[in-house]
């Protein structure tokens, strides 16, 4: 085992590259991580300490957080690869232009942060065989082009590999200052460099289905051919502290309803809005993307109906949140496959859970008038206009709960904004695709389906069809209707050993005559409940069991609490914590025979368990001390024993054990001799 501090560094997974995390030496070099070693709640940048069996990571310990950043000038430093195996290397004049335009680009975007970014040093390196070596491999070769600068969130090392088939199109670390690209286009260039700044994708979300990359308006989306990167989002502009952020946005007050004028960024001094949920701490983020000025070359200004796999990705009104994955724009499904990312005047966005609700008043070229209602307190439908001018009505069949050998239920409601008086189309409900049935709405668009016979234990599959007016759109629902009979369920549970100061686990798994049970499950160890899991979609479940329990055994009881169609059931399993391992070390004053000695014995515990006990020393054949007690405080407990005459041989220290660690006998390294000490294992002797 050998321990290496270092820095924490991630790298996004890309098209062509998983997740990875790497540990940056601090020499400068790079060296993979097994993502298991590192811990889930690590961030890129954060100073640890990784320690590794040969050259596998077993574990890394967070020692610092990442360092908050702050502004100043930035750096590039420019590496062309030229690979005597291909024929598609980018010059070294054209990786120096590309670089010259994304240090433009950020320096623009940086909102007082980036007081300046220039090319600090260019040159190129021959590295054969480029596009098959790691990323990794080829920053270290590439940074020893320049010793002594510390790649990092000033010094930027972006190495520009063959532009063809087979090489990565662009790579770049979350914390550190490392790139990779095969490409010499800004929107790939800037949106590495996005990563070395701390910023993650650009997701686009629409309700049903999340998408990264897909938000097509700042650096951190996709690269679309030669189209240009949008001008920095609000939400990452708030995340990187900008200095002008903060001035350019106002901040609402949630639980209001509140008009705002907000205008594109750079075309007045009020660019964003941002709103915070206090219930999930969520920030919401609202702006004007004109396509005009500096977002005049990217793709979703490139027409009025930018429109990318059935998505609208024109000008308009933009909402986000900002997650630690990353920002996530809020599109609105309308109809079919159309989907929208951004929203014209007299549009709508409504988050699913109806909690904010953003009203497109009215736009110009430069900005738009947008009326936000947030906690859900305000008149916020849904947008229910496709941009074909029609209505897009909603369908909502909701089955009411049925019991077997009696008729099935459901409600239907119909949401058609093109309807007034409740003049709505025909509407029409099938069981299990059988005679159609056909029922009248009321003026709310409410309608009550009822079976035409009673029903048997099943599911059947119910389906809704509206035909719409002649101002909207038809629209089809479906659910199913479940109708169940409780079957008898059984319980199997067995436990694994666990090792003190680690978690137990017991597997669980519920089965029927019939199907597989669904619901809860919970684990008890006499009147104290344990922990619960929803069962799997294979009626199985792992329940943890706490670290802290104590060495021992334990009957425990796993109870299936039933669902509707199920009956409750139980079982108990026992569970055996064994003591755990502690780490014993042993140090001498002195290793010279017949000297005067003192001899430090510590002993580190494992959890909540400190190494108390006694310890017996031997030293050779002699018996030096006898369960002398450890004392102390914290995790790690220790003991000095004076020995007035050290008799020959090797140091042994003989733990007792404690309720939790075991007994432990550990043979130190070093032997008491004459006039030299050598170590047990026969290596190189020093002087005692």
């Amino acid at each position: 085992m050998r321990t290496i501090d270092g820095h924490l560094l991630q790298v996004p997974a890309e098209a062509d590259h998983p997740e990875q995390w790497l540990l940056q030496r601090d020499d400068g070099t790079l060296q993979e991580l097994d993502a298991a070693a590192v811990p889930d709640d690590a961030t890129p940048g954060a100073q640890a300490s990784v320690t590794f069996a040969g050259e596998q990571a077993v574990r890394a310990s967070v020692v610092a957080e990442a360092q908050t950043r702050t502004p100043g000038p930035m750096h590039a430093y420019v590496v062309a690869i030229d690979d005597s195996t291909r024929t598609d290397d980018i010059s070294l004049a054209a990786a120096q232009a590309s670089t010259s335009a994304m240090t433009a680009y950020w320096q623009r975007e940086g909102g007082g942060a980036i007081e300046s970014f220039d090319t600090a040093g260019a040159t190129t390196l021959s590295y054969p065989g480029s596009c098959e070596a790691s990323a990794w491999d080829v920053w270290n070769a590439a940074a020893a082009k320049f010793p002594g600068v510390a790649w990092n969130w000033s010094n930027h090392l972006l190495v520009y590999l063959p532009a063809g088939s087979g090489c990565t199109f662009g790579l770049g670390t979350l914390g550190g200052g490392y790139v990779l690209v095969g490409t010499t286009l800004l929107s790939a260039t800037a949106h590495e460099v996005g990563h070395n700044l701390g910023l993650n994708h650009a997701w686009l979300d629409d309700g049903r289905t999340s998408r990264e990359y897909w938000a097509l308006y700042g650096p951190m989306a996709l690269s679309i051919n030669s189209y240009l990167p949008g001008k920095l989002d609000a939400g990452y502009r708030d995340q990187l502290a900008l200095p002008d952020a903060a001035a350019h946005r106002q901040d609402l007050t949630w639980g209001s309803t509140q008009t705002v004028t907000i205008t594109a960024q750079g075309a007045g001094t009020l660019n964003a809005v941002k709103v915070v949920d206090p219930g999930t701490g969520t920030p919401w983020y609202v702006e004007f993307r004109s396509g005009t000025g500096d977002d005049a070359g990217t793709y979703y200004a490139s027409s009025k109906d930018a429109k990318w796999d059935g998505t609208y990705h024109g000008a308009g009104v933009h909402v986000s949140t900002w997650t630690s994955g990353g920002l996530v724009t809020h599109a609105t499904p309308v109809v079919g496959t159309e989907v929208w990312a951004t929203y014209r005047a007299g549009e709508w966005f409504v988050d699913d859970e109806g909690r904010v609700a953003v009203q497109v008043v009215s736009t110009t070229t430069t900005s738009a008038t947008v009326r936000i209602t947030t906690g859900g307190t305000g008149d916020a439908p849904r947008s229910r206009w496709s941009r074909t001018g029609k209505a897009v009505p909603a369908l909502t069949v909701t089955p009411v709960t049925a019991l077997a050998g009696a008729r099935g239920r459901a409600t239907v409601q119909i949401d058609d904004p093109s309807v007034t008086g409740g003049a709505y189309g025909a509407l029409t409900v099938s069981l299990d695709g059988g005679t159609a049935q056909t029922l009248t709405p009321d003026a709310t668009g409410r309608a009550t389906w009822t079976s035409s016979r009673a029903l048997a234990p099943g599911t059947f599959a119910l389906a809704a069809s509206y035909a719409g007016s002649a101002s909207s759109w038809p629209a089809t629902g479906s659910a199913n209707l479940v109708v169940p009979a409780k079957s008898v369920t059984s319980v199997t549970a067995s436990a694994a050993d666990a090792t003190y100061g680690t978690q137990g686990k017991v597997t669980v798994r519920v089965s029927a005559a019939q199907g597989t049970p669904s619901g809860t499950v919970t684990l008890w160890s006499g009147s104290e409940k344990v922990t619960a899991k929803t069962l799997t979609s294979a009626g199985t479940a792992t329940l943890r069991t706490p670290a802290s329990w104590g060495a021992g055994t334990r009957t425990l009881t796993v109870k299936y609490a039933g669902s509707a169609g199920r009956r409750a059931s139980s079982t108990t399993t026992t569970l055996r914590v064994v003591k755990a391992t502690p780490r014993v070390t042993v140090a001498s004053t002195s290793t010279t025979k017949d000297a005067q000695s003192t001899v430090t014995v510590r002993v580190t515990g494992v959890g909540a368990q400190p190494g108390t006990g006694s310890v017996t020393l031997r030293i050779g054949s002699a018996t030096v001390a006898r369960d002398v007690q450890l004392t102390g405080s914290g995790l790690t407990r220790s003991v000095r024993i004076p020995v007035a005459k050290l008799p020959a041989g090797q140091i042994l220290a003989v733990y007792s054990g404690n309720a939790n660690l075991r007994p432990l006998t550990t043979k130190s390294s070093i032997v008491v001799t004459g006039a030299v000490a050598r170590p047990a294992d026969g290596g190189v002797p020093r002087a005692a």
